[in-house]
Parts: C-alpha cells; sequence; structure tokens
C-alpha cells in the first residue's frame, strides 16, 4: 500500500506532465477567505483565544467516528488546559455535535463552507479530526492536526507531515475498511480521551 496522495501525483505527473512536488499537500487561502474567516472568528468570540477545531464527523460512515462521549470528555480535559473547543461538522451531523453535549462554538456548513474551511482551520491553534476530508485540509494549511484513525489501513493516507499525528490502537481485527463496524467498534472505543488530550499537548509544544 501506497500513500493515495502520492499516487495521484504520479499519475498526474503521467498522464499531465505535471511535477511531483517535493512536500506533502499545501492549501493557501486566498485572501477573500482569510478576510471573511477573520470576520467570523472574531464574531464567535475566538480572538485572542488557543482554539482547538474538533471535527466529529466522517460521511464515509460511522466506523470512522471517535464515540461521542470520548469527545465530550475531551471537550472536558481541553478546558482545563485553557484551551478552546470548536466544532465544525458537515451536513446531516448537527445530531452527532448536540450528542456529544459541546454548548460553545459550532460551525455547521452553513457558516462554513468548503471555500472557506482552509482558512478557519488555519486561524485554529490544533484541529483534532476523524479520518475524513478536513482532516486533509487541516494538514495542507500547515495546522497541527491529531487524526483519529479507526478502521482504515494508514498507509493509504499517511504523508508523513511533521504537524500531523496519527493515533490508533491497532486490535485484531484491523483493518477493515468498513463503513459501519458490526462488533464493538474497538479500534476506536479504545482510543482514550486522555491520550488524544496528550496529543493536543504535545501538538501545541
Amino acid at each position: 500500500p501506497v500513500y493515495l496522495g502520492r499516487l495521484y501525483a504520479r499519475l498526474a505527473e503521467k498522464l499531465l506532465g505535471l511535477p511531483v512536488p517535493v512536500s506533502g499537500p499545501c492549501l493557501i487561502p486566498s485572501a477573500e477567505s482569510q478576510s471573511k474567516a477573520a470576520v467570523l472568528w472574531k464574531s464567535c468570540g475566538l480572538d485572542g483565544r488557543q482554539v482547538v477545531a474538533l471535527v466529529p464527523g466522517a460521511s464515509y460512515g460511522s466506523a470512522k467516528c471517535w464515540p461521542p462521549t470520548h469527545f465530550a470528555a475531551l471537550v472536558k480535559g481541553l478546558a482545563t488546559q485553557g484551551l478552546t473547543p470548536i466544532f465544525l461538522h458537515g451536513p446531516g451531523e448537527e445530531a452527532l455535535v448536540s450528542a456529544i453535549g459541546h454548548g460553545g462554538v459550532v460551525l455547521g456548513p452553513d457558516r462554513v463552507g468548503l471555500d472557506l474551511l482552509p482558512a478557519v482551520l488555519g486561524l485554529a491553534s490544533a484541529v483534532v479530526t476523524n479520518d475524513t476530508g478536513p482532516r486533509h485540509v487541516a494538514e495542507a494549511a500547515g495546522v497541527p492536526t491529531v487524526v483519529l484513525l479507526g478502521p482504515m489501513d494508514r498507509r493509504y493516507t499517511e504523508s508523513g507531515s511533521p504537524h500531523v499525528r496519527v493515533l490508533q490502537e491497532v486490535v485484531d481485527c484491523h483493518p477493515c475498511n468498513l463503513r459501519v463496524c458490526p462488533i464493538d467498534h474497538r479500534c476506536l472505543e479504545r482510543l482514550s480521551p486522555e491520550r488524544v488530550l496528550a496529543a493536543v499537548r504535545e501538538a501545541l509544544r
């Protein structure tokens, strides 16, 4: 197995003659996007705070989602460290955020679309995310990122970026690559909030 980003780059080189980049993915938001993100950030009262953006969903399926109870415990842990958690979610994931029970800033797709996502993530001090699209956006935006990896083979999606920390509990049924866990979701259930909080602290150093 090979990192798919590198595979796609090789295909682009072969088919289109584009050079294979030496470094990993990079996203530089437009000046307009950065300005809009700054206005949104200020309106949410986030200026001057050390913010950790949390991404609790995954359109692939529930097997990729860290349990809501674990996210709730992480939110409490972040607060004890003086960190401000916010939630970013996609369409149809409102119930998931509600189940976590976070009462702070929640930014759904009505406020942060794909066009604005790189600029908004770029304002965060760190990102904690399931193995989903915003994970790669955060990485390309250069934000310290903690990835909660469940049933997937990490070799397909791990670019080796120095500011990305991939956390994974390797269990006997791994990797299954299933959308829905047919048993007890052990690969993500066993990934403790304490371990994730420690990774966030390390990422912020």
